[in-house]
C-alpha cells in the first residue's frame, strides 16, 4: 500500500507521527497526509497492526482534521449536503397515502413530476384550510422553493427570503401591502392587463404559460385518480402547426 498510497520511502515512525500531528494540529508530513487520503477503508491494517490499535479509525480522523483545517465550516456543510446527494444519486422513491378523489379534494392535491434535470419537484397545495395569521388570506399560506443551491420562502406576511447553500439568508425587498383582497393582487393584474394593453408591451404572463399551467393542474388530478406520478410532457410535444 505503500506506493498506490503515496507514501513513497518515508520512514513508517514519521509516516504515523505526522498522522498523530494531523489529529492534534490538522498539519503534518505529505507523506502522513498522502496515507490518510489514500486509505481504501478494507480493514486490512486492523490485523496486520501488532499495536491493538485501529489505523482505519485514525486515519478517518486525521481525514476530519484535515477538512476543518483546510475549508471554513460552512463550505464543509455545503460539501456534505453535495456528498449526500451523490450517495442519492438515481435513487427514486414514491411514497404516498392513497386516497380517495373525495378526500383529496377535501385536503389538497399534489403531485410529483420528474424533470429534465433529474429532479423532483413537489406542488402541494391547500385552500381549504385556512393558516394561522393575522391575515390568512393575504398569502393564504406560505411557499418554500427547494433547489440544489439553497431555498427560498414566502412567509405569511408576504415576506420573501432567499438561504443559499452553506451562506447566510438573506431577505428580499419588494413593495407589498395587506390591503383588500390578498394583497390586492386582483386589482395588480388588471391594471398590468390595461396598461400592457394601452401601450402595446408585453405580459408578465403570456396565453402559453396559462395553458402550461391548466397542464400541470390536470396532471394533479390524474395523479389523484391513479395514484401515483404523472410525467408531464414538455409543452408542444406532439403538436402540429
Amino acid at each position: 500500500m505503500a506506493q498506490p498510497a503515496g507514501v513513497g520511502d518515508a520512514a513508517p515512525e514519521s509516516v504515523i507521527a505526522g498522522v498523530l500531528d494531523i489529529v492534534r494540529t490538522g498539519e503534518g508530513p505529505e507523506a502522513s497526509k498522502a496515507w490518510a487520503k489514500g486509505c481504501a477503508l478494507t480493514g486490512d491494517c486492523i490485523t496486520a497492526c501488532d499495536e491493538a490499535v485501529n489505523p482505519r479509525f485514525l486515519l478517518a480522523m486525521a481525514r476530519v482534521a484535515l477538512a476543518k483545517h483546510s475549508s471554513e465550516l460552512r463550505n464543509r456543510r455545503k460539501q456534505g449536503v453535495e456528498n449526500f446527494r451523490l450517495v442519492a444519486d438515481g435513487v427514486n422513491v414514491l411514497a404516498r397515502m392513497q386516497l380517495s378523489e373525495n378526500e383529496l379534494a377535501r385536503l389538497g392535491q399534489h403531485v410529483n413530476e420528474r424533470l429534465e434535470n433529474g429532479s423532483t419537484a413537489i406542488w402541494d397545495a391547500n385552500r381549504y384550510n385556512e393558516v394561522e395569521s393575522a391575515s390568512p388570506r393575504y398569502t393564504f399560506g406560505q411557499l418554500r422553493i427547494d433547489a440544489m443551491g439553497g431555498h427560498i420562502t414566502l412567509d405569511t406576511g408576504a415576506n420573501l427570503r432567499v438561504k443559499p447553500l452553506g451562506e447566510s439568508g438573506f431577505d428580499i425587498d419588494y413593495p407589498h401591502r395587506d390591503v383588500n383582497f390578498a394583497g390586492d393582487c386582483v386589482y395588480a393584474l388588471q391594471r398590468h392587463f390595461v396598461d400592457a394593453m394601452r401601450s402595446g408591451g408585453a405580459f408578465e404572463s403570456e396565453g402559453e404559460d396559462y395553458l402550461k399551467t391548466l397542464a400541470a393542474v390536470e396532471a394533479i388530478y390524474e395523479s389523484a385518480r391513479i395514484g401515483g406520478v404523472v410525467r408531464l410532457q414538455p409543452y408542444g410535444a406532439g403538436r402540429t402547426a
